[in-house]
């Protein structure tokens, strides 16, 4: 897959996953956007080979929270 085919699919998760951290966390968007390119989810879901972006944006905010609650990614099993 060519990196703009990527990003198509992509952006609309970054940005879907942010629209639940502003509204699970009353943080702005800016303030959205810090927390989760400085996630391990994100360093994950930028790189295509991983597939990440195979999870719904729900199940990837999911993981996020965990790993702001816990320090730790956890990302299910039969992956």
């Amino acid at each position: 897959m060519s990196n703009k085919e990527f990003s198509l699919y992509l952006v609309p998760k970054v940005s879907s996953i942010c629209d639940e951290i502003v509204n699970y966390y009353k943080v702005s968007y800016k303030k959205a956007r810090e927390i989760l390119y400085n996630s391990k989810l994100y360093t994950m879901l930028e790189k295509e080979n991983t597939k990440m972006w195979y999870f719904s944006y729900f199940m990837l905010f999911d993981m996020l929270k965990g790993e702001i609650e816990t320090g730790v990614l956890n990302v299910p099993r039969d992956w």
